[in-house]
This record gives structure tokens, sequence and C-alpha cells, in this order.
């Protein structure tokens, strides 16, 4: 963003331009201030910034060191409007809230080595609590990382997620944020690959599996637009593109069913009956297992005649005189096909 000597002696000017003698030398009169003049996006004055998040912002990571001594647990005081830069160039006239930490600041500008030194002091040592000190913490680490949307924040997401997750994931539950979401309608593909991911994890998974089944694509596209700044909005292309990601994922991760996820089309839903009907047969097949000792081959991969194996084992849930003669022709139908 340039860089130049401050002028004027001004301590916010000398933390956006990383001059660490001016902070050293004046931070007992202007540390744990925040900037109450008038927010001036095109000149980079934020309204409730404190000097951190100014250096935060700008990547300075001197100035972040230096002031993490005097003002480490400073939040913004007020919501502000930034422009940012994301994986399709720079974003004027993006509405912050408050309440976020100089990490956010870091992760949301893509100041990789600030945000990075500031997730092993804040995660990795005494001063863990800070980033979840606010109530939409984890909501506004995944919606930076997201909106963002370059590797080098994916490649933190990677590394830190189990620490800020293991907050816990019932928090982001019980704030009904739902990352897939912000992923799927910011078309942000490679962050839905990840946190699909994530969703394989026994710590995330129950809580990952309602955000997929219990929200309908309507139920989600409403709240996109809620949380979402428009500008952030993938094309429709791209929304569908992740949907179908998230389809093939689920159709890989539990045995296929027909439009169980009823497509990605414009008013396409999750059929929840379908998911349950088939998590049906799927107890069924397990008793079997439990019964014959049988093991089931894991299919290598998906195509379309899986389809219609479903049908066909749908067919055979008929009454039959002996429940093991029906699931042993249903195991033998189904493997037929894979």
């Amino acid at each position: 963003m340039g860089s130049c000597l401050p002028s004027g002696g001004n301590w916010y000017t000398a933390c956006k331009f990383n001059d660490c003698d001016y902070l050293k030398a004046n931070h007992f009169a202007y540390s744990e201030q925040c900037d109450e003049r008038q927010c001036d996006p095109e000149h980079y004055v934020f309204t409730g910034f404190a000097g951190i998040h100014y250096a935060a912002y700008f990547g300075h990571l001197n100035a972040v060191q230096v002031l993490r001594e005097y003002e480490p647990l400073m939040l913004t005081q007020a919501d502000t409007v930034i422009p940012i830069e994301t994986c399709e160039g720079i974003i004027d006239g993006i509405r912050i809230c408050s309440n976020l930490s100089c990490l956010h600041l870091s992760i949301l500008s893509n100041a990789t080595p600030v945000s990075q030194y500031l997730f092993e002091r804040f995660l990795l040592g005494k001063n863990k609590e800070i980033i979840f000190k606010n109530q939409n913490a984890l909501f506004c680490i995944f919606s930076c990382q997201i909106m963002n949307g370059s590797f080098d924040a994916l490649s933190q997401v990677s590394s830190f997620h189990n620490l800020y997750l293991q907050k816990d994931a019932r928090a982001l539950f019980q704030q009904n944020i739902n990352p897939l979401m912000l992923a799927v309608y910011m078309g942000r593909k490679s962050f839905v690959s990840l946190i699909l991911q994530l969703s394989e994890s026994a710590l995330y998974s129950e809580y990952f599996e309602v955000f997929v089944i219990n929200q309908d694509y309507k139920q989600w596209k409403e709240q996109a637009y809620k949380v979402i700044p428009l500008q952030l909005l993938a094309k429709q292309k791209d929304i569908d593109c992740c949907f179908a990601m998230l389809k093939t994922h689920l159709d890989g991760k539990h045995e296929p069913v027909q439009d169980w996820m009823g497509g990605v089309g414009y008013e396409g839903s999750l059929q929840i009956q379908d998911y349950i009907n088939h998590t049906d047969i799927q107890r069924q097949r397990r008793m079997l297992k439990k019964r014959t000792s049988m093991t089931v081959k894991p299919r290598t991969s998906i195509n379309t005649s899986m389809n219609s194996s479903f049908s066909e084992c749908q067919a055979l849930q008929s009454p039959r005189k002996s429940l093991d003669i029906q699931m042993q022709s249903m195991v033998e139908t189904c493997e037929e096909y894979q």
C-alpha cells in the first residue's frame, strides 16, 4: 500500500508506517486509545481502530511486536469500512463489525507474517483467550479467511484450525454460523474442500453434518445475503459449482441415492427424507455385517450406474420370509455395481 516517513508526529500515522522509534517513545501518551476520526477508507482512516489494529492491517510485523507490549487486548470499538484485497483484486467499502482483534485484521488484509506471529502468540501462548473474547470470534476468523480467499489464508486455516476450532465447534453451531455456506456463496472452492475435510474429523462431524443436512438451499441463500457483503457474493455459476462439490463429497461419504440432495439448480434443496430412508438401509446392512461377518468392499469411484443400483436395493425391501435372505440379496446386488 506504499510507505513513507510519518508526518506530524501522529500516533496512528506512525502505526500505519511502521515507525517503531516513535511508538516506543510515545506509547505512554497514546496507547490503548482508539481513533475517533470519521471513517475515510480512501485515506485509510478507520473509526474505532487502535494503533495495533492499523499496524496489523498494514502488515507491519515490527510495529505489531512493539504494540503487543502496550495494547495486546485491544478490540476495535466501532463498525467501520475498509478496503480489502481478495483473490479477485482490491475491493473498496467492505463494512466490518466492531470487537475485532489485531489477528482478525491481519487475516482480513492477508498480512501473512503478522497473522502467523499472532496465531503463534495468541494460540500457543498464555493469551489464547483473546481471539475468542468477542462473541463472534469464530465467525470472524472463518469469514475473514474465506473473504480473502488466498493461498496463504488457506494454508493458515489448515495449519491452525484445530487450535481455534477446539474452542469449540459447539460455539459455531450455537451461533448458527455455517462456514460451508460462507464458502459456497463466496465461490471459494478451495475453502469448500478444506471445510469438508474438517467434517471428517470426529471432533466436528456432528456439527458439520447439521450444517449440511438441516438447512435447505433457500435457508442457505437467506443466511448468505444477511452476513456476506454484496461485493463478495459469487456468481450463480460459481455457487452452483460449489454445491456440486458438496454433493460429490457427500455421495462419496454415503452410499449414493438418486437426487437425494435435490441437485444444485435454482430451488434445489437437501432432500432430508431421502437421507433418512437411506440411513435406515445403511443401518440394516451394518446389522447384517455383524451377523455374517461379511465385509462390503469400499467404492472406488462414483458413476451413474450406481443410482440404479440403489433403486434395485430399494425394490428388495418388499416382505420376505426371512430378513437374512432379504439383506443378503441387497448386499450382493449393491456389490455387483461397486
